[in-house]
């Protein structure tokens, strides 16, 4: 036996799909057909529902790849600041200049 379920409040109705809710009076046309598979019972609306989410998901984890992959401007950032440490690194220390005595 079909069971159809109102999208509008959620009233569950077997059979037929009826002319209106019993409920909520929204028209027939509001029902959606609920599908049992191995006592799960799903619907077209949680499996649409279902795959948007997964699909945000997905989204989210794409930008946040994105998100890792370093810019020109943060490349270039990197390598200057490699070089100041590879010259601070093999600098060689230049003793101070003497200053020079003043003479009264």
């Amino acid at each position: 036996m079909a069971k159809w379920r109102c999208t509008i409040c959620g009233e569950i109705v077997e059979g037929d799909r009826p002319e209106k809710c019993p409920l909520c009076k929204a028209p027939g046309e509001k029902f959606e057909e609920i599908v049992e598979t191995e006592g799960i019972t799903v619907s077209d609306e949680d499996i649409a529902a279902e795959f948007e989410a997964m699909a945000k998901q997905y989204e989210l984890e794409v930008d946040k790849i994105k998100g890792m992959v370093p810019t020109e401007e943060v490349k270039t950032s990197l390598e200057t600041r490699k070089a100041v440490k590879v010259l601070v690194e093999n600098a060689v220390p230049v003793a101070p200049k003497a200053k020079e005595e003043t003479k009264e």
